[in-house]
């Protein structure tokens, strides 16, 4: 168990290795000949065409002709957009909001899949988290997910349950940035109606919650996992100005560094400049970060 009071934060590249996109690939999931990221769109529907992916979201949108024409401008704007963020691209375009959410709830759904949640750094996290003789205390361990998939909380629970332990996953605290796609079966796409309306794109200027601010407020350890430092996104969690001296004493901060350059973790430190960055293995990776920061002892 997590020794001190400690915060995991969440980004995309947290779920990456299960099969989950980053911003950048949900967009080519959705326009199979921009190119950007893995093929996630082979994984819809098997290997389906590239020229039918337009057709296939529609289908499953589209219930009128208003919805019909609704989603052709949808999917012709956003293409043509030079944002990458779907988020970003509702937040100009707040008309988009419904057949956004439903894009990326349907996609997201077709890509929660069981099989792939086995080892990596979930896995990691358990075997710490169980170690036999470890205190059990509500709060010690929280998460703060900028992630609408589910991939985490389903490894979690079923891994919990296969040990008799349901229980103890009640003791862990999980507060959703931006909502998630709710409580539908797992990998469920014919919930994608009611999974979207558990979507709540980035907020731009929002603040966090109190329940949010509490937990950074009480934890020790902060970890930043597969998190790729948007100002939007430390805006939101209150990192805005520098810690004060106080903060910087009392709290310990680490990040993985998978896809940050060394001039963004630079960056990174100039607002958080205790910030330690993953190393052990020399790929900076979540399970690098973990290990580095001792937050299991």
């Amino acid at each position: 168990m997590a020794s001190k009071k400690t915060v995991l934060i969440l980004g995309a590249g947290a779920s990456y290795e299960y099969g989950l996109p980053t911003a950048a690939e949900l967009k080519s999931t959705i326009y199979p000949s921009l190119k950007v990221g893995r093929p996630l769109w082979q994984t819809i529907g098997g290997m389906m065409s590239p020229f039918r992916m337009k057709e296939f979201l529609e289908y499953h949108w589209t219930s009128n002709e208003g919805d019909r024409q609704t989603f052709e401008s949808f999917y012709s704007e956003y293409k043509d957009s030079s944002l990458v963020s779907i988020d970003r691209f509702v937040h100009f375009r707040p008309e988009y909001r419904d057949v956004a959410s439903f894009v990326t709830a349907i996609l997201l759904l077709y890509l929660e899949q069981r099989h792939k949640l086995n080892n990596g750094w979930y896995s990691y996290l358990f075997d710490n988290i169980t170690y036999p003789g470890g205190e059990w205390r509500e709060g010690q361990l929280s998460i703060i997910n900028f992630n609408y998939d589910r991939s985490l909380n389903e490894f979690l629970t079923r891994s919990f349950a296969s040990i008799n332990q349901s229980q103890n996953f009640s003791l862990f605290k999980e507060c959703r940035a931006y909502g998630s796609l709710g409580s539908c079966e797992y990998g469920s796409r014919h919930s994608a109606k009611s999974a979207s309306g558990e979507i709540n794109f980035i907020r731009f200027g929002g603040s966090a919650t109190d329940e949010l601010t509490e937990m950074l407020k009480e934890a020790e350890n902060i970890a930043f996992l597969g998190f790729g430092f948007d100002d939007m996104n430390m805006n939101y969690l209150g990192f805005s100005e520098l810690p004060d001296e106080a903060q910087m004493q009392t709290k310990s901060y680490f990040s993985s560094a998978v896809g940050l350059s060394a001039e963004k973790q630079n960056q990174i430190k100039s607002r958080i400049p205790t910030m330690k960055f993953g190393s052990r293995s020399g790929s900076g990776s979540i399970i690098d970060t973990l290990s580095d920061s001792s937050i299991f002892t």
